[in-house]
């Protein structure tokens, strides 16, 4: 049965089967599925997954989520009945949703866990689940407009406190995400003659969702011209977008920080090339871009451009010239220490216990560190937002070093903005039944992880960067860390050390990887304007770096405008290079240039790289230090010192 309370949805769940013990946890199996009511008043089927103790003092229960807005959930009540004897209740501390599951933490007394263990419910159960309202109006006077393999939205703005901006949905999957003071979109890579259907919706800094827009419909047209050329189509898009201007560069510690004003084009600007020195380091898809892991006292100079999705570029911006400036130490605002308690005030004095606690202390700008030693987590979720410029930080206390275990994983839901982890060691519980199936989930605008040892206990992927119809991450940074031991080769193809799903502009550059169990980065199906640049790659089962492309749900999905340069790759299971152009076709501006490739199995490149630009690469062995001990230094003399330009692993302080 289904009713609306006020602020709750009270939802009465199929008769629950038995509960029984496995080692030293709880499981109470249910019946397969339950009806939920959505926001439209029509109801769809919940499946209910498991509720497993961990312990007898808390435990974790799984909702699969049907007709619930995930972000809005903010906490739950399951009740156990055991018909007239005794009724055990079970109430959530936090809910938080994900990929859409709602994970309940939930602390059970020893005395009720025993009861229930020993009563073997067989009554009705009940799940209360409580959502907020938002303030936001939803986008109004959606308008869709055909074009050939593309359709361009427009929509009038919302209204109401903390706007931050828009998802665009195709079909009832997230494809985009804009800015609050954009209210246009093109949608591009689709099939000709097939109708689609878009809304959108405005969400907050907190991430908190407006009501749907209208929806509108169209159906793109085949013509000669290029994929989202303009209506009519008439002529191909040749109009390049007009230069960036108004470039800034601001110092930091090892870092310069560049902001500059939007271009504009006939169709949609696409993304923004960085180029420092004269060469392309980043390709943002907004309209700033932090460069770390840069040399203090050393001048730097950059030029943008802009690029519009037929592949037209704009001329460079007018150069921004800094030099970075080191700090004399971090300043730490909060601080954990595996000693303290999550009742202190997270002082130096006074240190919190779990790295959650001190994350969520945090606010924009602000860096909490971590004393020495392993902090173990059920989850670590960012539930709060930086912003440009002055992003919360997570690291190591200076001249430390912090290790953060997670039962499931690193989380950064959609509509997180500006989080920095930084000087950490992350890992996942060996072994562990609850293991979530990717370590790291980035849905999130403008991460960074640097300067971090992330392995994965050979279980699953170590990251991955967005996710079709769950979330697009935006200019994730990606510098400077370790990844291995990414993955369980008995997998096949399926693990990697960073799965780039649904991205734009994610930069990955400075980075070792070892042992990682398919590819070390996968690009595939939907990474767009992604640049690999200056990483050590060595080992990998399947290839180093495949650029790839699917279809999924009727809709194409691929892989554009992909830079990957100056990298080492070396000792690949199948190739150094790879890729796999799927039902939904080739992608497009992809390009591979000045890499080092050694001793991949069946090829350093698979055959003609068909659908990407390749050129310069040398194919020599790089001499490494100790490649047995993953020194991955280059030695005195190494061929591929200069095509790549510098020893990334000496920078590292391997």
């Amino acid at each position: 049965m289904l009713s609306d309370r006020g602020s709750g949805l009270l939802m009465t769940a199929a008769r629950a089967r038995r509960i029984v013990a496995v080692g030293s946890s709880l499981v109470l199996i249910l019946a397969a599925s339950a009806a939920v009511a959505s926001t439209a008043s029509t109801s769809r089927k919940l499946d209910i997954h498991r509720f497993a103790a961990t312990s007898e003092s808390k435990g974790t229960i799984t909702f699969r989520l049907g007709g619930l807005d995930p972000k809005r959930v903010v906490g739950a009540e399951l009740r156990l009945s055991s018909g007239k004897r005794r009724v055990v209740g079970v109430r959530a501390v936090r809910a938080g949703a994900r990929r859409g599951l709602l994970h309940l933490r939930v602390p059970t007394r020893t005395t009720r866990t025993r009861a229930a263990r020993a009563s073997g419910v067989r009554a009705a159960s009940t799940l209360t689940v409580r959502s907020t309202t938002t303030q936001l109006t939803p986008p109004s006077n959606l308008t869709a407009t055909a074009r050939d393999a593309a359709i361009g939205l427009n929509w009038s703005a919302s209204s109401g406190k903390h706007l931050a901006g828009y998802n665009v949905y195709r079909d009832g999957q997230q494809v985009g995400k804009t800015g609050a003071g954009t209210t246009s979109y093109v949608a591009t890579a689709l099939t000709n003659g097939t109708s689609y259907g878009f809304y959108v919706v405005a969400y907050t800094s907190s991430g908190t969702l407006s009501p749907l827009s209208n929806t509108a419909t169209a159906t793109p047209q085949a013509s000669t011209t290029s994929p989202g050329s303009t209506t009519p189509p008439a002529s191909a898009d040749s109009t390049a977008p007009t230069s960036p201007t108004s470039l800034t560069a601001t110092p930091g510690d090892a870092s310069i920080s560049l902001s500059w004003a939007a271009s504009s084009d006939n169709v949609g600007v696409a993304g923004y090339q960085v180029y420092r020195n004269g060469t392309l380091v980043a390709s943002p898809s907004g309209t700033s871009y932090a460069d770390t892991g840069l040399t203090n006292g050393t001048s730097y100079t950059y030029a943008v451009a802009a690029v519009d999705a037929a592949g037209n570029r704009s001329a460079l911006s007018s150069p921004a010239t800094a030099s970075p400036t080191a700090s004399q130490s971090v300043a730490c605002d909060r601080y954990a220490s595996t000693s303290g308690s999550d009742g202190n005030a997270g002082t130096a004095s006074a240190p919190f216990a779990s790295a959650q606690k001190l994350l969520d202390s945090l606010s924009a700008g602000q860096t909490g560190c971590l004393r020495a030693g392993t902090y173990t987590e059920y989850e670590l979720r960012a539930n709060h937002n930086g912003s440009v410029g002055s992003p919360i930080t997570l690291t190591s206390y200076p001249s430390e070093r912090a290790k953060i275990v997670t039962q499931t994983d690193f989380y950064l839901p959609s509509g997180t903005t500006d989080i920095t982890f930084k000087n950490l060691d992350l890992t996942n519980a060996a072994n562990s039944s609850s293991v979530a199936a990717v370590m790291i989930q980035d849905f999130s605008d403008r991460s960074s992880w640097i300067g971090n040892d992330i392995s994965g206990n050979a279980q699953s992927h170590c990251m991955e960067l967005g996710s079709v119809g769950y979330g697009v991450a935006h200019d994730t940074v990606v510098r400077a860390n370790r990844f291995h031991d990414c993955g369980n080769p008995a997998h096949g193809n399926q693990d990697h050390a960073i799965y780039v799903s649904q991205s734009r502009g994610a930069t990955i550059t400075d980075n070792v990887f070892w042992k990682s169990a398919a590819y070390a980065i996968q690009l595939y199906p939907d990474a767009d304007f992604t640049t690999v640049t200056h990483n050590v790659i060595d080992s990998s089962g399947y290839a180093g770096v495949i650029f790839a492309s699917d279809q999924y749900n009727g809709t194409g999905k691929t892989s554009d405008y992909n830079t990957v340069a100056y990298n080492v790759i070396t000792n690949g299971g199948r190739y150094g290079l790879d890729y796999y152009w799927g039902p939904a076709g080739q992608g497009t501006g992809n390009s591979a240039h000045d890499n080092c490739l050694y001793n991949n199995a069946m090829g350093d490149t698979q055959g003609s790289m068909t659908g990407i630009t390749v050129t310069n690469d040398t194919h020599a062995d790089p001499l490494y230090v100790d490649p047995a001990a993953h020194d991955y230094r280059l030695q005195s003399g190494s061929p591929c010192l200069a095509v790549v330009g510098y020893d990334t692993a000496a920078r590292l302080g391997f």
